[in-house]
C-alpha cells in the first residue's frame, strides 16, 4: 500500500504542477502580473507537510507565503482567509453578478 500511496501524492503533485503551468501561462497571454489563487488552509497545510516529508523542505516559504514572486512576470497570491459560501453569494449579489 505504500507504493499506491506515493503514486497518488506523485499524480495529485504531478496535476498541481500542470495546473500551475497552464495558470502561469494564461496569465502571461492576457498581460496578468497578479494571479490569486483558490488555495485552502488545509491544501496549504497538505502542501507544506508533504514537502517536508518529502525532502524538499526548501521550497516551505513558497508553499506558506502570501506571496510567490518566483517568476520575474507573475507573482501568485495566496488567499490567507477562508471565504464561506453565503460571503460568496453576498458579495455576487451585491455586485449584481448572477449566482
Amino acid at each position: 500500500e505504500l507504493w499506491y500511496q506515493r503514486r497518488v501524492r506523485g499524480d495529485i503533485e504531478l496535476r498541481g504542477a500542470l495546473r500551475r503551468l497552464l495558470i502561469t501561462e494564461l496569465a502571461r497571454a492576457l498581460n496578468c502580473r497578479k494571479v490569486m489563487l483558490p488555495s485552502t488552509s488545509s491544501e496549504i497545510s497538505s502542501r507544506l507537510l508533504s514537502a517536508v516529508a518529502t525532502g524538499r523542505g526548501s521550497g516551505v516559504p513558497f508553499e506558506c507565503n502570501y506571496l510567490d514572486t518566483r517568476l520575474a512576470d507573475v507573482t501568485f497570491i495566496n488567499c490567507m482567509r477562508e471565504f464561506t459560501l453565503k460571503e460568496c453569494v453576498f458579495f455576487l449579489r451585491s455586485r449584481r453578478i448572477p449566482c
